[in-house]
């Protein structure tokens, strides 16, 4: 069901980010539980983000990604399709279900694959145990 909710995050178990530079600035990761995750926006290693921001990341070329598929540079969609994959919170097929609700065509189609494509590259449910430890 839709959130609604328009409020601050202070604890958040997880944080995506959409723009790598927005990583190096201390309330980007501020109040994140340490047993948390970042997915990342960027060009560079998931290991070496991870050694300077001393946190676990996982990082992909989301811009690169999305220009190459969508023709855009959209991130979001590699992102969250990475995260789901991550996590298994929620199925992928739930990112897909939100999109054919909203786009058809050729938009939805290229979508559609790049969701398929992000979601194959990303080890699924590595992440998972971390939903359960920052959720108690």
């Amino acid at each position: 069901s839709p959130i609604r909710r328009r409020c601050e995050v202070n604890e958040p178990a997880f944080v995506i980010i959409q723009d790598e530079t927005l990583a190096l600035l201390p309330e980007s990761l501020a109040g994140l539980a340490p047993e948390g995750g970042v997915v990342i926006n960027s060009q560079r290693d998931s290991r070496e983000l991870s050694g300077v921001l001393g946190r676990t990341i996982y990082a992909l070329p989301a811009t690169r990604l999305s220009l190459e598929t969508l023709g855009r540079p959209m991130p979001n969609t590699a992102l969250l399709s990475a995260f789901l994959a991550l996590t298994e919170l929620l199925p992928v097929a739930s990112l897909k279900d939100a999109l054919v609700a909203r786009f058809a065509g050729e938009v939805l189609a290229r979508n559609l694959h790049l969701i398929d494509q992000v979601a194959t590259a990303t080890p699924g449910g590595i992440w998972k145990e971390r939903t359960h430890a920052t959720s108690t």
